[in-house]
C-alpha cells in the first residue's frame, strides 16, 4: 500500500514538461515508477523533463536522458548528446523499440551507452557501469 502511495505522489510532484522528443508523460512516468522500485536507486531528480540525475546505492551516480524511438540510430544518438552534455546513458523506452547501433562501437567513440530500458534497468546494479 505504501508503495501505491509513493508512486502516485510521485505523480504529483514531477510535474509534466515538454521536450523536444516527444516522449509523453506516460512513459516518463513509467521510467520514474521503475527507479523509484528499483533496488539499486537512492533516489533520482528530473530535469529538462527527461534527463534524470541518478544516485545509487554505493556505486556512481547516473546522469541518463530517457527517448522512445522505435530504431535508435546514430543520428538520435548523437542528437541526445548535442543537445544534453554529460549524459553518461541514453535509454530508449518502449517493448517495441529498439537500439539499431553497435553499442560498443558506440560506447567507445562517444563514452555513453545506448540501451533498452530493459538492460538499462539490469545494468543500475553493475558497480562498473558507466563508472
Amino acid at each position: 500500500m505504501f508503495l501505491v502511495f509513493q508512486i502516485i505522489l510521485a505523480g504529483f510532484l514531477m510535474p509534466n514538461g515538454e521536450n523536444s522528443w516527444d516522449i509523453g508523460y506516460s512513459e516518463i512516468m513509467f521510467f520514474a515508477n521503475a527507479l523509484n522500485a528499483h533496488q539499486a536507486v537512492d533516489n533520482f531528480t528530473r530535469t529538462e523533463d527527461i534527463v534524470f540525475d541518478i544516485s545509487r546505492l554505493g556505486m556512481s551516480p547516473l546522469r541518463v536522458v530517457l527517448v522512445s524511438e522505435y530504431r535508435l540510430g546514430e543520428a538520435a544518438a548523437y542528437r541526445a548528446i548535442q543537445e544534453f552534455p554529460g549524459i553518461q546513458a541514453i535509454v530508449n523506452s518502449g517493448n517495441w523499440n529498439a537500439v539499431a547501433l553497435d553499442r560498443n562501437s558506440f560506447r567507445r567513440q562517444t563514452k555513453v551507452e545506448v540501451l533498452s530500458l530493459k538492460n538499462f534497468l539490469g545494468a543500475l546494479n553493475d558497480p562498473d557501469f558507466c563508472a
